[in-house]
């Protein structure tokens, strides 16, 4: 791979990084409001526990009510505000695989340090079959390569 290709990569390499990080920060974010519903569920669970063996109040019952509805609507609101930033960036994301090629890419850079002769063929039954094996995955790699 040439010089400018590789720049070229790099730069490709970097934007999708950026994009990856501008999505995942979004998606923590919606994350940590669901993890606050579930402790509001949990608690509201608790409590209607405690309430059928008659250990609290009603009062205590309606509060935890009134607490897991305010969290259920957090979180849908801020499944809303997910949805609306991310799928554009899932967009980008997606366009910026396809465009730059970077799987293809991906393969070609791990298979460039793939050393067929030190593969473990110890599934390959019999004798013969271990070097039409090993020239299979040569060529394999050897077109691969040319792509």
């Amino acid at each position: 791979m040439d010089q400018l290709q590789q720049q070229a990569l790099m730069t490709a390499v970097s934007s999708v990084d950026h994009t990856w990080w501008q999505l995942r920060q979004q998606l923590d974010g919606y994350f940590d409001t669901m993890a606050d519903y579930w402790q509001s569920f949990k608690s509201a669970l608790a409590i209607v526990k405690d309430y059928t063996s008659c250990s609290v109040p009603f009062a205590n019952l309606k509060t935890s009510y009134q607490f897991l509805a305010q969290a259920r609507e957090a979180a849908r609101i801020s499944l809303r505000k997910t949805w609306s930033r991310t799928s554009l960036l899932v967009g980008l994301l997606a366009s910026q695989f396809v465009d730059a090629d970077m799987l293809k890419v991906f393969a070609q850079w791990d298979l460039r340090d793939v050393r067929v002769e030190n593969m473990d063929l110890g599934r390959v039954q019999r004798k013969d079959e271990v070097g039409k094996s090993m020239a299979a995955l040569q060529l394999g790699k050897e077109t691969l390569l040319k792509i």
